[in-house]
């Protein structure tokens, strides 16, 4: 072998190796890109699993959080609804009491007329604070010349068969026996 093809070859392998070191170059550029981009997409899906994280958690607190308001809501309308049956029933009641107090208004206000009446048919002028235990007051009683006032303390119910007759006499008989049955009573209650 000469010197000239022993250079030759000696070249070629030199030429070989540059090319196999460039290549080998080429290939750790090529390596380090891509373990530098797997480096950066493990970067990245780290911080994509810690982001799906965090959102996974808040989604477990908020679907509790949920549930805990679901259940409040619950338990507040359920309150509310015994609430309004409660206010239900209270409008009844007043109602109820309401019409109490009208029927007994007006059984006063019939009372008061009554007794208004019976004044004026009798011409006594009684306590209405004593009623209904005792009958007490005064009355007009003729005198030859005058009135006088005749204080009178009844039973109360002598007082009511009083006032049943004088009821029966204000409807069907005249005055003249009304003032007759007066003056009986007045003696009566004075015994």
């Amino acid at each position: 072998m000469s010197k000239y093809d022993f250079s030759k070859r000696l070249k070629r392998m030199l030429n070989n190796e540059c090319e196999i070191v460039e290549m080998e170059t080429n290939v750790a550029r090529k390596c380090a890109k891509h373990y530098e981009q797997m480096t950066q997409l493990k970067t990245m899906l780290n911080a994509q699993e810690h982001e799906l994280n965090r959102y996974r958690n808040s989604v477990d607190r908020l679907k509790h959080e949920t549930e805990e308001l679901e259940k409040f809501v619950a338990g507040e309308e359920e309150r509310l609804n015994c609430i309004n049956i409660n206010i239900e029933r209270l409008r009844g009641e007043s109602k109820e009491m309401e019409q109490q107090r009208i029927v007994q208004r007006k059984q006063e206000l019939t009372r008061r007329e009554f007794i208004r009446r019976i004044k004026e048919t009798t011409q006594m002028y009684f306590n209405e604070d004593a009623l209904p235990y005792r009958f007490q007051g005064v009355c007009l009683e003729r005198t030859e010349t005058s009135y006088e006032w005749k204080p009178f303390a009844v039973d109360a119910k002598k007082w009511l068969n009083f006032l049943d007759e004088q009821w029966k006499l204000e409807n069907h008989e005249n005055k003249e026996n009304s003032d007759n049955n007066r003056m009986d009573f007045y003696e009566n209650a004075k015994h």
